[in-house]
């Protein structure tokens, strides 16, 4: 089954608020000269390219995109024609990254849009709203004319997912100042901002702020905790007989800090373990794993396969890069497999071993590693996931070594990831990991901090006798 590719959108005209003296100035060959360099990068080295769409549809929106280009470009306008076909992989670890003068005159000298945003089930509300503190909670209508949905349907067209994944943007635009920054790369929606909210008579004027102000006004009046060294956490309710689990990133020393819980869980002769992974971004591979494998009933595979294209990579900009050796091997379908990982082959449950009831909580801000430890918990039917969809695909991900390459006239980097990740699991889905128990919020819910994963977690497991 194939992801539909959504037809390729004319690169946006700048608007007049974007110093255009910060941009590279590309003749329409030399566009399309980048447009190519990506082609060949993608088609070289990508293992996924084809993973979501076969090679009939990728070749189609390339070529349609090198024949859109018949006039001069900026490299935003390359940018945001080269974040589409990218995007158009449906992997959420590839991506185009502006040039650096860009990124710099977009920090420096171009206010953003100044709210914080939560993006909830495609509709934009205000959060944390900065210097219109009134606005905090209510649904954003338009920005600039531009209808909230267009918006977010243009940021999809640009931002990468996995599979056909619906809550990863979502997710993402609701972080910092991701959103704000969007409107500028990918709508061309500048300051001043005219923005109509839901129940207002009449559009209002926000002029924006610099990204710098934004983050410290920000992190002084809505602080965040602090995050610890171990990037995880237990606790324990009703006398020991519930454990909640917390892993905030799969770094760090966590493999003892594993071991360690588990042992207080054996110790509390728990009954229920509640696992929260929500937004956990993912990070190092055998971590995700180690922490299956201290409630698996059985011995597990992990991965069904993980592929390269080659083990010696040269890129269009110059750069080269190898595999180490002891990694991978070449297999007769002519690729190369990562048999050295840590995680190839059976792997066997780990002491302390829980045997009881699991629950694990989940969102769309879950990633990379933990959709990894998710599909396998999935596959194993090892807990009850309560939450909305994962940002991770249940078929696994592409990432592993990764390179960032530069097309040579706009400067635009393209994030190439080089191994194919497949999990074991039976299940064709191209979706996330879906829930067992869905779970919504309200803005207004959501802005007074209820955490309902956790109450419906708590009500389940205080089920168990």
């Amino acid at each position: 089954m194939s992801v539909m590719i959504v037809p390729l959108a004319l690169a946006l005209p700048l608007a007049d608020g974007f110093n255009e003296a910060a941009l590279q100035k590309l003749t329409a060959a030399e566009a399309r000269e980048d447009i190519k360099a990506l082609r060949t990068t993608l088609e070289k080295c990508h293992p996924g390219i084809y993973r979501y769409n076969p090679k009939s549809q990728m070749d189609r929106a390339f070529d349609e995109a090198e024949r859109s280009i018949r006039q001069p470009m900026t490299s935003v306008q390359v940018f945001r024609i080269a974040s589409k076909l990218v995007a158009d992989m449906h992997c959420v670890h590839s991506g185009a990254i502006l040039p650096e003068a860009v990124i710099t005159e977009i920090k420096t000298k171009t206010p953003l849009f100044p709210i914080h945003v939560k993006v909830l089930r495609g509709k934009v509300y205000a959060y944390h709203a900065i210097g219109c503190e009134q606005y905090a909670g209510k649904e954003i209508r338009s920005i600039n004319g531009m209808p909230a949905k267009s918006i977010m349907a243009q940021i999809n067209e640009m931002k990468g997912h996995d599979g056909d994944v619906r809550t990863s943007t979502d997710s993402r635009m609701s972080k910092g100042w991701a959103f704000s920054e969007h409107l500028i790369t990918c709508c061309g929606l500048y300051a001043p901002y005219r923005v109509e909210f839901a129940g207002s008579s009449a559009p209002v004027r926000l002029n924006g702020e610099l990204e710098p102000k934004l983050s410290a006004i920000e992190n002084t009046k809505y602080p965040t905790p602090k995050q610890g060294d171990i990037n995880g956490s237990i606790r324990f309710e009703d006398g020991g007989k519930i454990a909640i689990l917390k892993v905030i990133v799969f770094n760090g020393p966590l493999d003892k800090f594993f071991n360690e819980a588990f042992a207080k869980i054996a110790e509390n002769h728990s009954k229920a373990l509640i696992v929260d992974v929500r937004n956990n971004g993912g990070g190092a591979d055998a971590l995700g794993k180690d922490l299956f494998a201290h409630f698996a009933l059985k011995p597990f595979p992990y991965y069904r396969d993980l592929v390269l294209n080659d083990d010696h990579f040269e890129f269009v900009d110059g750069q080269k890069l190898d595999v180490p050796k002891g990694l991978i091997v070449k297999g007769k379908d002519g690729y190369f497999h990562a048999t050295g990982h840590p995680n190839w082959g059976t792997q066997q449950p780990q002491k302390p071993t829980f045997t009881g009831k699991v629950f694990v909580l989940i969102n769309g801000g879950c990633f990379s590693t933990t959709g990894e430890f998710l599909s396998t918990t999935y596959q194993q039917k090892r807990a009850t996931f309560i939450g909305e969809e994962s940002g991770a695909g249940l078929q696994g991900n592409n990432s592993g070594p990764t390179a960032e390459v530069t097309l040579p006239h706009s400067k635009v980097q393209v994030v190439v990831p080089l191994m194919r990740y497949e999990m074991a699991v039976t299940s064709k889905s191209i979706r996330g990991i879906m829930p067992d128990r869905p779970v919504t919020y309200t803005i207004q819910e959501f802005m007074s901090g209820r955490d309902k994963e956790m109450e419906v977690a708590l009500q389940l497991a205080r089920q168990i006798h």
